[in-house]
């Protein structure tokens, strides 16, 4: 009866998706009329309408379109103009997507599926790819713009086509290719906090058959966003520097060859303090907004970098592509906390160590083929862990340090297939599968610090984990060019151990299937293009934080239902005039979580945690919709154009743990810009400002027993940038 009622509620919510979908369906086949094929991407330009996007959500290039998945593609002169400046940036204009950044630790999520886990052992949910490589480390995910040549945002398991840890989505970035014309741009901005940014960008052809490029990205804050009122350090400040560069070789008609090196740092001192309303151990005043006050100097240096060779080879009937990469990080975190009492944790000392390496076979159709296919095989090896991880004060007087030193091997393959099918005009069948084999290997030793030492201990253990997961989708489209889509797909993040738990802990790999039906339509003579996706999601085993004296601790919660709504929407209101709006309706609650941290603050400073249920409570960092509006104009000039942009978010607010207690409200932020641009588009001047409101809202907040903490966004920041290219 239980079984059989979940089943009609399922039912329910997934016929409301359709319906939804449908009605959405029926008024666009309503107003769209036959047309020919759409026109290249220069006349659509050209003629004021919307210009064709490509992309490569399903490894080849496709008009976005025809892809029968839910994506958000931006192009360059998008980011550009809303001032989006890095990854966690990517939420006012993506429906669906935030994105927390802890101590250079980036993490994603899209419809409710992420982590607040932040250690060099555990893999995003959302994967994230850099020119068709997987940038396994949490750091790797925060990433500064400056030769972009798209983003793209996939949301639901990516399972078949790029593998266990996109299981609620990815994040793709494309850079810019180098060709033979010689082309460059270089761009300085100031801001308020004293914040200079320099880019720059050069590229062309070194021989007939070689072409290469460099980009370089320099960002230098001389204020922090708010002090350290004890030491007098200023905090909540970064400094960032890239370079990337990209050898293009084309040695005959059918071979390519492209290699990529970069190098990225960002340092500075992010510092997270007590949340409203809760006090730290020992009394320590609440302070307001980004300022904190603690003992000992804040400090995080992270540094990542690495190389790639893509060799791509047209056959009589296939297309070859192989892919190597290896990549390497390091990074440097102080954390002290803001106690007086002695039995919690005063300062946090985190080195961190990473490396991966990774190989990619890949087989594909010829374009315009019958049957569209690819299959693969993908090799992965990570090597990561706090090495060493020194913790000040502990939960057990007299102790007055822990010290850790910890590592996790992953040894990975997969093989995996994906054909879609023309079953008749305008309708294709999507079949794909996934197998994955994961082995786990972890160590550590552990030492104390007391009135004389203890240890070393040491622990280690190894685990295997294989999961198949797959994708079916049907797709058609109409003679108007509306394209209508369902598909099911399971997706996998692999489990592995607590890196500073002694004896060795484990958690079990993550699964989620889900069940999506959308549509995608282009329409009123390519002035409005409108996409709309209803999704549901059972997922189980969700990997959960929770913090011990201070020490991170992954554990599975049972399991959690999702559903909602995506719309994304662009209109060529005139050649002078766009619009754009994004929409996100996510409803995401626990089914199961009897063993959820409940937390209460206690008498004098600090918090308590028992344990209880969440049943019925909401997903961390999972707003119940959030919205995105953006608008360009453009006003010609003899000389030139003026431009402006405005790009408005609303969140409806997220909780910040299981157990619901800590929350941040609903919150709106605005960014904008207004500047001249010449004829030639060869200058720019640019004024730009983000969060105009300057709204106070928290980027991260979450419990602990040394007290609830919080960090917050950047406040209100503004400034002038000067842009020339050739």
């Amino acid at each position: 009866m239980i079984t059989m009622a979940c089943s009609l509620q399922r039912s329910a919510r997934t016929g409301l998706l359709l319906a939804l979908i449908a009605s959405a369906s029926g008024a666009a086949l309503a107003q769209a009329t036959p047309a020919a094929p759409a026109p290249a991407p220069a006349a659509a330009a050209d003629d004021g309408g919307i210009a064709e996007i490509v992309v490569t959500a399903q490894r080849r290039a496709q008009n976005l379109q025809n892809v029968p998945i839910a994506v958000t593609a931006l192009a360059a002169k998008t980011l550009e103009a809303a001032n989006i400046q890095g990854t966690p940036d990517l939420v006012i204009l993506t429906p669906g997507l935030t994105f927390n950044s802890v101590g250079g630790y980036g993490q994603p999520r899209i419809r409710g599926i992420g982590t607040t886990a932040d250690t060099p052992t555990l893999e995003n949910p959302i994967a994230t790819y850099v020119d068709g490589v997987y940038y396994a480390h949490q750091g790797g995910s925060i990433l500064s713009f400056n030769n972009i040549e798209r983003i793209e945002v996939l949301k639901g398991p990516q399972g078949t086509l790029f593998g266990r840890n996109a299981t609620g989505g990815l994040i793709q970035i494309i850079t810019r290719e180098p060709g033979q014309a010689v082309e460059g741009e270089a761009s300085l901005s100031y801001e308020n906090y004293k914040t200079l940014t320099a880019n720059a960008y050069l590229g062309g052809g070194l021989s007939e058959t070689v072409a290469a490029d460099l980009a370089l990205y320099v960002r230098r804050q001389g204020d922090g966003y708010g002090d350290n009122l004890v030491t007098g350090q200023e905090i909540n400040k970064t400094d960032s520097f890239a370079a990337r560069s990209k050898w293009v070789a084309t040695p005959g008609d059918h071979t390519k060859l492209t290699f990529i090196a970069d190098y990225a740092r960002n340092s500075g001192a992010t510092a997270q303090g007590p949340a409203p309303g809760t006090t730290p151990p020992g009394g320590t005043p609440l302070l307001d907004g980004q300022d904190v006050a603690v003992p000992a100097p804040y400090r995080n240096r992270f540094t990542q970098g690495g190389a790639s060779l893509k060799i791509e080879h047209e056959f009589d009937v296939l297309h070859f592509v192989s892919t190597t990469a290896y990549r390497k990080s390091r990074g440097t975190i102080f954390f002290p906390n803001a106690v007086t009492d002695p039995a919690f944790l005063t300062l946090v000392k985190l080195y961190d160590r990473a490396e991966q390496a990774s190989q990619e076979f890949q087989l594909q159709s010829p374009a315009g083929a019958g049957l569209d296919w690819t299959a693969g095989l993908y090799l992965f090896y990570a090597d990561g862990g706090w090495r060493p991880a020194a913790l000040s004060g502990g939960g057990l007087a007299p102790l007055t340090g822990i010290a850790f030193d910890s590592g996790q091997k992953t040894y990975s393959g997969a093989l995996y297939g994906q054909s879609t099918i023309h079953l008749g005009e305008g309708t294709g069948l999507t079949l794909g599968l996934r197998y994955t084999i994961d082995r786990r290997k972890w160590h550590a030793e552990q030492s104390f610090d007391a009135p004389f030492p203890l240890g070393p201990f040491a622990d280690e253990g190894k685990k295997t984990f294989r999961k198949l997961t797959w994708r079916v989708s049907l797709d058609h489209k109409f003679d108007s060019g509306v394209l209508v889509y369902a598909s099911a797909n399971r997706g996998f993040k692999s489990g592995g151990f607590n890196d500073l738990v002694i004896p060795a802990t484990p958690y079990l790999p993550e699964t989620l299937d889900a069940y999506e039906v959308g549509l995608k339509s282009t329409l009123f003579d390519r002035r409005l293009r409108f996409n709309a996706a209803g999704f549901y999601y059972d997922y189980k085993n969700l990997q959960v934080t929770r913090y011990s004296n201070g020490i991170l601790v992954l554990y599975n919660g049972a399991g959690a239902e999702i559903y909602g709504l995506d719309l994304d929407a662009e209109a060529s209101v005139s050649s002078r005039l766009r619009l754009g709006l994004g929409l996100s309706l996510v409803h995401g609650r626990y089914t199961s979580f009897p063993n959820a941290d409940i937390t209460t603050p206690a008498p004098g400073g600090g918090t308590i945690i028992a344990t209880g249920s969440a049943k019925g409570n909401r997903l961390s960092y999972t707003p119940d919709w959030t919205l995105n509006l953006s608008a360009d104009y453009s006003v010609p000039l003899p000389n030139g154009s003026l431009d402006l942009n405005m790009t408005y978010y609303h969140s409806d607010g997220f909780v910040g743990s299981p157990d619901e207690r800590l929350r941040q409200g609903r919150y709106d932020t605005l960014n904008a810009s207004f500047g001249w641009t010449s004829r030639d588009k060869n200058w720019a001047v640019t004024a730009f400002g983000r969060n105009l409101t300057d709204k106070r809202y928290a980027a991260a907040i979450y419990a602990q027993a040394n007290g609830d903490g919080v960090q917050y966004a950047a406040p209100r920041t503004y400034g002038l940038r000067v842009r020339r290219s050739f």
